[in-house]
């Protein structure tokens, strides 16, 4: 992803993390109800680091639009979307 910026760049970065994370979390050898709880749970957390990665990539496009008018010298707010 071209010219994400430092922030969305750590974004990322922590998004992939949090995903390493999680995997690694759901490997745990017992086998019960409550690890299915847990296993579950960690699922779900995963879902939503995903949902998080996908809206960090979708402001990519925005923030990266944004970055090259304020470098060209067009003042925030000086346009309408």
């Amino acid at each position: 992803m071209d010219r994400t910026g430092p922030h969305l760049a750590r974004a990322l970065d922590d998004v992939d993390a949090a995903r390493r994370a999680l995997a690694h979390a759901q490997q745990v050898p017992w086998v019960s109800d409550a690890a299915d709880r847990y296993r579950a749970a960690l699922g779900d957390a995963l879902a939503h680091v995903t949902a998080v990665r996908t809206a960090v990539e979708h402001a990519v496009p925005s923030v990266a639009a944004l970055d090259v008018a304020v470098g060209a010298g067009v003042r925030a707010g000086a346009w309408s979307w």
